[in-house]
């Protein structure tokens, strides 16, 4: 049974998800903003059922990440494209950690997927300026040289 709690969901951002699941990686329980962004239902999302939402293309080396955290105990953290309930897909970064008990044993996995599209978007449109700007100083470079070359005949 997958628990619905708007615990959290008045803390975080629209863009955060957050999720929690048991010791074997069998999801849980979901903020209610992963079901506004996702347009699942709990019944839809149980268990491993988050994985209709991912790249198909990517999903097997998510899951390859996913496994091994949960076989190591390792906090996982990857960036992946996430299906919108508006058909959109946007990178998100998952921040996922154990709790333990006082033996050290994960109790459960509780995870937080952001959404990196703003931040993505801006290192992009960075990089274009940085781009052009290179451009722009290599075509005043080339005109400073031939107006000395003009000059020097």
């Amino acid at each position: 049974m997958v628990l619905i709690s708007p615990f959290f969901d008045d803390l975080n951002p629209p863009w955060q998800l957050a999720w929690m699941a048991n010791p074997d990686g069998w999801i849980f329980w979901y903020n209610r903003r992963w079901y506004e962004y996702t347009g699942s239902t709990p019944e839809q999302m149980e268990g491993w059922g988050w994985q209709s939402v991912h790249d198909q293309n990517q999903l097997e080396s998510v899951m390859a990440k996913w496994v091994e955290s949960i076989e190591t105990g390792e906090p996982f953290d990857m960036t992946f494209p996430l299906k919108g309930a508006d058909g959109e897909v946007r990178p998100f970064l998952p921040r996922v950690m154990p709790f333990r008990d006082e033996h050290g044993a994960i109790q459960l996995w509780f995870g937080t997927n952001t959404d990196v599209s703003d931040q993505r978007r801006m290192s992009l449109e960075r990089e274009a300026l940085l781009e052009r700007g290179r451009e722009a100083r290599s075509v005043a470079e080339n005109a400073s040289r031939m107006k000395d070359e003009f000059l020097a005949t």
